[in-house]
């Protein structure tokens, strides 16, 4: 989906619960954003990183990188993760690891596991969507429920609006959220895995 299609799904669900004219694009296009910050841990996702300057120290930056979650050095893609051998290593900076007992040489090779930045096509610029199709309803009721959480912080300091109003958006923003949420654990979303601490070795 791109922007105009999540706008779209999105006014469907707000006008539903509340008139219309309540929800400006301004509104809608936060709460989207706020949902694709929500979602970036939800889904891990792995890529080989080739070194281009010796060095014990080396920065992890896949493309799109969120947060590098765990690295793995020398790496043999003919086995599993868990069974591959492992050099020490520690975080020392964002994205940045010091491996403890090996100095790594241009074009070795470094197995990484990281959260991306999900984006949408059209939202800040960007021009692709990230966000896994099978998620997109998902992020949208997620956009829909933090959309009504902005709106239910304008109208609290409005002393013309009755309290009803806002006790009316924050019953629906938690049933969007809950909805969401309940499709998110129902499964990982086609083509990523879901961040598993244990297999990270951070359990």
């Amino acid at each position: 989906m791109i922007l105009t299609e999540y706008e779209t799904a999105m006014g469907l669900v707000l006008g539903s619960a509340v008139d219309t004219s309540t929800w400006t694009t301004a509104i809608k296009d936060q709460g989207l954003r706020d949902a694709l910050v929500s979602v970036t841990s939800l889904w891990v996702y792995e890529a080989t990183v080739t070194v281009t300057v010796a060095g014990y120290e080396q920065a992890i930056a896949p493309s799109g990188v969120a947060t590098v979650l765990a690295v793995l050095y020398p790496w043999d893609d003919t086995v599993a993760w868990g069974d591959a051998g492992e050099e020490a290593y520690h975080f020392v900076g964002e994205n940045k690891v010091r491996f403890e007992r090996v100095e790594l040489q241009v074009n070795d090779e470094i197995r990484v596991r990281y959260t991306k930045v999900q984006t949408v096509n059209g939202l800040d610029g960007a021009v692709a969507t990230t966000v896994p199709a099978a998620a997109e309803d998902a992020v949208m009721y997620l956009a829909c429920a933090a959309a009504a959480d902005i709106r239910y912080r304008q109208i609290s300091e409005n002393p013309a609006i009755p309290n009803s109003a806002g006790a009316m958006l924050a019953q629906w923003a938690r049933a969007w959220r809950k909805q969401a949420e309940e499709w998110l654990s129902a499964g990982p979303a086609t083509g990523v895995g879901r961040v598993s601490w244990g297999g990270l070795g951070l359990g």
